[in-house]
């Protein structure tokens, strides 16, 4: 004690200037700044000098990233349009809303992104908005606490949301910012009242605009914090019971005024980008519905099934109620004091994708500070507690996790709104409670048996099953990093909270003042190790393939002249895998035949299924797979690029290659810009799968017939007749895998006639085994028994040509899951595609061109005989506008899902141009104005009350 007391004592000066520190709200601020820049600077230095970036093996590298850089090249050579041709084989610009987040993080990175490669602007983007968030958390709390404990909150919402948010969707690492921001601007209003109330809808438009989705989402946490905190206000004064209700009304509904004000500013992306979501993807109305009759009126036997398992984790077995699921709830606890990758260690709800994405972590110092907010007195917080408490057990309830974020199943990671009302709490206990655990010995105990607990069932489940634990390959490492150091510092926390109960005893006085702030600490920075630990190794093979591609694309540029706005595609037969993906969207100045978006952004999907006849959702992400001859016309095809080792009919292509270039550039020798149709199939379904996709060259089909169409329609007996000899089919079996993966296909069932085809194509039977379409195959006739290739000089993706398949015995397929016991083997003659090129050629002076949202095409017919149809290689929307339309041409959903005009009877001319309106733009554009006016009508007369008060104010103060 003397040398506490001792001013000349080194401890003594220590003590005041750790008092000094934490006195001013800005050296605080100051050191969290400079974290996050060291932070900043490593990731730059990081992704600059290593060719890729930081994605922890989620979706970012082949879903957001993409986007993103995609949208900044068009930025940058002014192409961005109200059309996207590369997003799915043509649709809304909208359609990519939710993932390109739109605000001034995006803005930044934008800029940055002139001075360094795209990759490396977007990661420090996405690494700006935690610590801009962390430093608002800092700056609202140091408003209503005392620093230390505002300091220790922006560590662990900076820890918590970057560990859980960036492993699953980078987007979401918005909230970090957009939560914190919502949480100062209602303090402000609930404490100055009506001036702050203004800035709400500037609030509510910047969310909006930054991700739609997220904004139903941050709204409703912006309304649930304004209730809590203005129902714990107005509790803790001294007014009348009447009087605080109808001052919480008033309030309240005034807040939803601006709220909504700012969504109807937002409203010119909004409502196209929701329309999109709505109209034109998987969730649709049908979901809604289901949404709302599994939870209202569940009186079908399945539906009850799949609404008690689906959102309520039980299961239902002869009417009873079974296996309900602890696990799950217990995964929920977990995930409060353990980070958590969602991609290599999900604890004991391990492998589902719905449930393991919490956002909950909170470091373990803030879950012991959560519990003692339970036991903090006062007021203002009795009428909290109720709030978190209500919101932690809706978090635990499935269902709630499916209205809260409007969707049908109950994604945890769309529920956020418990982290910050917990992290609000854990705040509030530690200021209150001056960071000791209060007077109450049950408070004390009851913090000990909850980290207690937490570590006996973390070591119960680790030793009798630790299977559960790890669920993917080879991540036993990452395990035991991410568990030993967590239990470590479980253990550290219950040592300084014995300490704390017995520290009379000990003589230990307010040793967990300190000791629990600099443990939390130590947690903020084993949490930032675990972000940097698990750097997928895949980025510099993924970064180097699409430099390659790049230059691909520029050599064939360069061979053939390749303009964009010809609307022709390119395939390309180079590197597989998630290397491309997303070529069509990583590569802007390109139009590629990979039409992968989202499994839900899925307008030609139809057309895959009806094609090739299996009902894969996920045939647009590796559609490569079913490129032929035969499919290029469909879907406007024109070049190709290849390995060495892949060959196309040099009757077909021109074949072209650089010196010293082992890539080949092929080029479609005929010119197609798009199919005209004379006829049309009767009933497509009654074709198998390989019969239409050939007829399908000739004779177009509706979705629906259409009796206004004055057209021919072909019978299909004599469609199967013609085509029968030409389109042939035969099932190959499977032999045995090998050790690699490899699976081998035995040839020997095809007779001497089915070889005698001019081309093949192979695909599975089972259509969930997507990845066997984009194998690689390798033809032999004897199976290599130390699996070694090299020799194999017949390499395909999935068709052959000409004598690749007549003289081999065996047929092996690249693939990543397991073999399905049969795959079906196509066969047809070049008379098909012959025949079609024969009757093309009657269209004479074709014309094509697609310039952002502008589409024009021309084309003389031989004579105005009959209605005719031109499909286009392009997605069918109503939002295409036919301009200047006296003929009387109309769009038309064609071939399951193509963009079809029909062409009148008596037309022989066509020069037409269309225009791409998305849904709801101009509508929304409206309602936008409309709100900009009521806004500027609120603020303009605002200000000036405001100025000519302060103007007042100042002329009195001259007199005083």
């Amino acid at each position: 004690m003397e040398a506490v007391n001792n001013k000349k004592s080194l401890q003594y000066k220590l003590n005041r200037g750790w008092n000094f520190f934490w006195q001013n709200k800005w050296y605080p601020f100051m050191v969290l700044l400079a974290l996050f820049i060291i932070v900043l600077i490593f990731v730059m230095v990081y992704t600059d000098n290593n060719g890729g970036f930081l994605h922890m093996n989620s979706d970012d590298l082949i879903q957001y990233y993409p986007y993103v850089s995609g949208f900044f090249d068009k930025l940058k050579s002014g192409n961005v349009s109200l059309y996207d041709r590369s997003l799915y084989g043509g649709v809304s610009f909208f359609s990519a809303a939710y993932y390109i987040p739109l605000d001034i993080f995006t803005f930044i990175a934008f800029l940055l992104s002139f001075f360094m490669e795209n990759e490396t602007a977007y990661c420090i983007m996405n690494f700006m908005r935690p610590v801009a968030g962390a430093l608002l958390l800092y700056y609202t709390f140091a408003r209503k606490f005392n620093t230390k404990v505002a300091f220790l909150c922006a560590l662990i919402l900076f820890c918590g949301g970057t560990t859980e948010s960036y492993y699953i969707f980078p987007v979401y690492l918005g909230i970090c910012f957009y939560a914190p921001l919502a949480m100062l601007l209602i303090d402000l209003c609930i404490e100055k009242k009506s001036f702050y109330y203004l800035t709400l809808p500037i609030y509510a438009f910047l969310v909006v605009l930054y991700d739609f989705y997220i904004a139903y989402m941050l709204l409703a946490f912006a309304s649930i914090y304004f209730v809590a905190t203005m129902t714990a206000t107005l509790g803790n004064s001294n007014e009348s019971h009447w009087y605080r209700w109808k001052e919480f009304f008033i309030r309240f509904f005034e807040f939803l005024f601006f709220i909504l004000l700012g969504v109807v500013i937002g409203a010119f992306i909004l409502m196209p980008s929701a329309l999109y979501i709505m109209h034109q993807t998987s969730r649709t109305e049908a979901s809604l519905k289901l949404i709302l009759v599994s939870l209202f009126n569940p009186k079908d036997e399945a539906v009850l099934k799949a609404h008690l398992e689906s959102y309520w984790y039980f299961n239902k077995e002869g009417g009873t109620l079974v296996n309900f699921s602890w696990r799950h709830y217990f995964t929920q606890w977990m995930n409060m004091f353990i980070p958590n990758d969602p991609h290599q260690l999900c604890l004991v709800e391990a492998g589902d994708y719905i449930r393991e994405h919490a956002t909950l972590y909170m470091t373990c110092g803030g879950l012991i500070f959560l519990v003692q907010f339970f036991f903090t007195k006062g007021k203002y917080n009795a009428r909290l507690k109720y709030f978190v408490l209500l919101m932690n057990i809706l978090l635990c309830i499935p269902i709630f996790c499916v209205i809260f974020g409007f969707n049908t199943q109950p994604y945890l990671r769309w529920f956020f709104i418990p982290y910050f009302l917990n992290l609000y709490g854990v705040a509030i206990a530690m200021h209150e409670n001056n960071f000791s655990l209060g007077e109450s010995k049950t408070s004390k105990y009851f913090s000990l048996f909850i980290i207690l607990a937490g570590v006996c069932c973390l070591i119960y489940v680790l030793i009798f099953s630790p299977s559960i634990f790890i669920h993917y390959k080879n991540t036993g490492n990452y395990f035991y990093l991410l568990l030993i150091p967590a239990l470590i510092s479980v253990s550290l926390y219950l040592i300084v909270l014995l300490l704390s109960i017995t520290e009379k005893m000990m003589g230990k006085d307010r040793i967990h003042k300190r000791a629990v702030p600099i443990l939390i600490f130590a947690e903020f920075v084993f949490a930032t190790v675990i972000i940097f630990a698990n750097v997928d190794n895949t980025t510099a093979r993924y970064y180097a393939a699409k430099e390659t591609n790049q230059q691909r694309i520029n050599t064939m540029k360069e061979i053939y002249n390749y303009d964009i706005k010809d609307g022709y595609r390119t395939n390309l037969y180079t590197i597989f895998g998630r290397e491309t993906t997303n070529v069509n969207i990583q590569l802007q100045d390109a139009n590629f035949g990979r039409f992968f978006q989202s499994f839900y952004n899925t307008p030609l999907n139809t057309v895959l299924e009806d094609i090739y006849g299996e009902p894969c959702r996920s045939w647009s992400r590796a559609f490569n797979g079913g490129y032929s001859l035969i499919s290029s016309p469909v879907f406007n095809v024109k070049y190709v690029i290849t390995n060495e080792n892949i060959s196309l009919p040099e009757k077909y292509y021109t074949l072209t290659q650089k010196e010293n270039d082992s890539t080949k550039y092929y080029m479609l020798k005929d010119d197609i810009p798009f199919i005209v149709y004379d006829e049309l199939m009767k009933d497509k379904n009654k074709l198998n799968p390989f019969t239409k996709q050939a007829a399908i060259l000739n004779y177009g089909y509706l979705p629906i017939e259409n009796s206004e169409l004055d057209m021919p329609y072909i019978d299909n007996i004599e469609l199967s007749s013609h085509y029968s000899s030409l389109c042939v089919t035969s099932t190959l079996f499977f032999k045995e895998e090998l050790d690699n993966g490899y699976y081998v296909y035995d040839l020997s069932n095809l007779n001497n006639t089915f070889r005698n085809y001019d081309a093949y194509m192979v695909y599975p039977t089972d259509s969930n085994i997507r990845e066997l379409t984009h194998g690689f195959m390798y033809l032999t006739n004897e199976i290599p028994l130390d699996n070694n290739y090299t020799s194999l000089t017949q390499l395909h993706y999935n068709h052959f040509y000409d004598d690749d398949i007549k003289n081999y015995k065996y047929l092996l397929m690249e693939a990543k899951k397991d073999a399905v016991e049969t795959v079906r083997i196509y066969a047809y003659k070049y008379q098909v595609y012959d025949e079609f090129i024969e009757k093309q050629n009657t269209y004479t002076n074709k014309s094509f061109s697609l310039d952002g949202s502008k589409m024009t095409i021309k084309v003389d017919m031989p004579d105005g005989n009959s209605t005719r149809i031109i499909k286009t290689g392009y997605t069918y929307s109503d939002e295409w506008i036919i301009n200047n339309n006296e003929v009387g041409f109309k769009t038309i959903n064609i071939d399951g899902g193509f963009l079809g005009v029909v062409v009148p009877k008596g037309v022989t001319n066509v020069d037409l141009t269309l225009n791409f309106i998305p849904e709801g733009w101009s509508m929304g554009c409206k309602l936008s104005l409309v709100g900009c006016i009521i806004y500027a009508g609120i603020l303009i007369p605002t200000v000036v009350i405001w100025v000519r008060k302060k103007k007042r104010v100042i002329e009195w103060k001259k007199y005083l």
